[in-house]
């Protein structure tokens, strides 16, 4: 995993940054791509966690049983709390030691085609 940048922090957790912005407006922006152009949408990691208005069921449930604690960003809130300006979106990252590591790349993100696949690389990196 690359290292992205030291942080002040000392917990552990995934973070999540969606390659979409925060607030309303564009919430319905990303819907109304989502329906109308869903192969054009840029959000991989949108895809795989949410349908066009909710979360998945199958995410929604890993979510809730796996005992880490996890993150969810929008990437200009990401951008904003961790002062990193640089990166490709989506990705996951992992904050341990106070230092955010590549998790998961957007470049990965990008070969996953389901729900479960995305599952089951968190849990084997996890597990490794």
């Amino acid at each position: 995993m690359d290292l992205i940048m030291k942080t002040e922090r000392a917990d552990k957790k995934l973070i999540f940054v969606y390659n979409a912005q925060a607030g309303k407006i564009n919430a319905v922006i990303d819907i109304a791509h989502k329906m109308l152009r869903p192969k054009t949408y840029q959000c991989k990691l949108c895809s795989l966690t949410h349908d066009v208005f909710v979360e998945k069921e199958q995410w929604r449930r890993f979510r809730e049983q796996v005992q880490f604690p996890m993150e969810f960003l929008h990437k200009d809130e990401f951008r904003k709390k961790y002062s990193v300006h640089q990166e490709v979106y989506p990705m996951v990252l992992l904050l341990e030691n106070q230092q955010l590591k590549k998790f998961i790349s957007q470049e990965e993100m990008k070969n996953l085609k389901t729900t479960q696949e995305l599952i089951s690389l968190i849990r084997e990196r996890m597990n490794s």
